[in-house]
């Protein structure tokens, strides 16, 4: 297959998507910077310095395009999200008309978020679908090294791309060496009494090169010193914080690996529910496709 050129409206996206990502990362060095200047001077740290998301996104706030309220135009206005230890987590919607190229824009962009952001090549991306059919069909082109779309996030990783499904073994080393994208359900994010959800929890040893061995309590009180919300293993009355065993569950990856969420069609992904699921995994970056995207929560 040929590469897919963009067009003009997508390059457009890209162009501001890329100023963002400048932002994001000047902003986070300069956080960086100063709360270690703040710590060696054992200085508290103020509230808000750690925010750089919300500070990049003024500093780029002038040149996104005005959306339409009841009061005229206005600049898309930031809203805050936060992971499950309370760190601010860098998102953005684009919104992408229906037959847009949406996919093609969110290879685009998981490219240069790993290249331009984080200056990786390897790591673990989670790719958020609504539907058994766009499941299919989003499987069907990753899955095929010859489609533009593989393509895409083959040149951001240097011809190391790994696709898996939800309940596909991997280990640590993959994510070391790979780009590993993992294709999942919308409904098996949702914690709302949802069996597919459940698993995710699930203390088993698909991901046991992530984790120190059950009764290794020191190794274990030692991941959990760095990892403080971690799921552990219910050892019941007597035991204490030196002698718990950490899950070796997927949501604990998650929380250790921080991924990148893609979700597709987000305006599906808009309940309390969904979206305090997608920030219990402490993801490191979300980017959100969608037509109708919901001005209150972007």
């Amino acid at each position: 297959l040929a590469p897919l050129e963009l067009k003009e409206y997508q390059r457009r996206v890209i162009e501001r998507y890329d100023d963002y990502l400048k932002a994001l990362y000047a902003e986070k060095l300069k956080a960086e910077k100063a709360m270690q200047a703040l710590k060696e001077a054992e200085v508290d740290i103020p509230d808000g310095i750690g925010d750089w998301p919300k500070n990049a996104w003024k500093k780029i706030e002038t040149l996104l395009p005005r959306i339409k309220t009841p009061i005229g135009l206005k600049i898309p206005e930031y809203i805050a999200r936060y992971d499950a230890r309370g760190r601010s987590v860098p998102h953005v919607c684009l919104k992408v008309p229906t037959g847009g190229g949406k996919t093609l824009l969110a290879t685009e962009c998981v490219g240069r978020v790993q290249t331009d952001f984080f200056k990786s090549q390897t790591g673990l991306v989670l790719w958020v679908v609504p539907t058994v059919q766009i499941y299919r069909q989003t499987w069907k082109a990753l899955a095929n090294r010859e489609h533009p779309y593989r393509q895409t996030l083959e040149r951001a990783s240097g011809g190391r791309v790994k696709v898996l499904e939800k309940d596909d073994q991997f280990s640590k080393s993959d994510t070391e060496n790979y780009l590993c994208i993992m294709l999942v359900r919308l409904a098996a994010t949702n914690r709302a009494s949802n069996k597919e959800f459940l698993k995710i929890f699930r203390d088993t040893g698909k991901y046991s090169s992530f984790f120190p061995e059950t009764d290794d309590y020191t190794s274990n009180k030692d991941l959990l010193n760095i990892y403080r919300d971690l799921e552990t293993n219910d050892l019941g009355d007597g035991y204490t914080f030196s002698s718990l065993s950490v899950k070796h569950s997927l949501v604990n990856t998650f929380k250790m690996l921080q991924p990148i969420i893609v979700i597709d069609e987000g305006h599906k992904a808009y309940s309390d529910n969904t979206r305090e699921s997608l920030n219990g995994f402490n993801p490191s970056f979300i980017l959100e496709l969608t037509a109708t995207p919901n001005v209150k929560n972007y």
